[in-house]
């Protein structure tokens, strides 16, 4: 067969597939395997799938999950939100070979610092490091402005923290920032 030929063949199981299953763009959004074109978006441009499965935390997974989500909705495009889950995926790659007992509420400074120091290792090329590491820190930020990563409520709960530490976590959960006390 013709590479045109085995291209035309798995085109029509895919939308085969989609019919019998019901696809829509919601049970896309629940699946670890996004495809462009079962989201409405440009299939034909590179990349055509986000994958999810390297995200092993089911916890992690489902938040990255929700910000690639928002990221589209926002007017991302697939190709940057790709790049995004990547990232994520270098996170969780870090966690399950470094920390694997690490939680949300166990992804503290000094875990994200050696995350930092991790990255710099073999592996990675120097200008995706960069790129990670801005992902990660607006995925860190979405995050928890959205509360879909619950690290804050732990520390307070605990009692560990004094009021003013108490004070500056309230707030910044509310997102507003903290001012100094004269």
């Amino acid at each position: 067969m013709s590479p045109r030929t085995v291209g035309l063949v798995r085109y029509g199981y895919r939308r085969l597939r989609d019919l019998a299953d019901g696809a829509t763009a919601e049970t896309e959004f629940g699946r670890d395997v996004w495809r462009a074109a079962a989201l409405g978006l440009d299939g034909t441009s590179s990349p055509r799938r986000i994958l999810f499965g390297g995200v092993v935390q089911p916890w992690l997974r489902a938040a990255v999950q929700r910000w690639a989500r928002f990221r589209l909705g926002a007017g991302c495009t697939f190709s940057t939100v790709e790049v995004d889950v990547r990232a994520a995926r270098w996170l969780s790659r870090f966690r399950t070979e470094v920390h694997p007992a690490v939680t949300a509420a166990g992804l503290t400074r000094a875990v994200l610092e050696q995350y930092l120091s991790w990255l710099l290792g073999p592996g990675v090329a120097g200008t995706s490091k960069c790129n990670y590491l801005v992902c990660v820190r607006s995925f860190l930020d979405a995050s928890h402005r959205h509360g879909w990563l619950r690290r804050r409520a732990s520390v307070c709960q605990r009692g560990s923290a004094s009021s003013q530490q108490q004070r500056i976590l309230t707030l910044l959960d509310a997102g507003r920032t903290p001012r100094r006390q004269r």
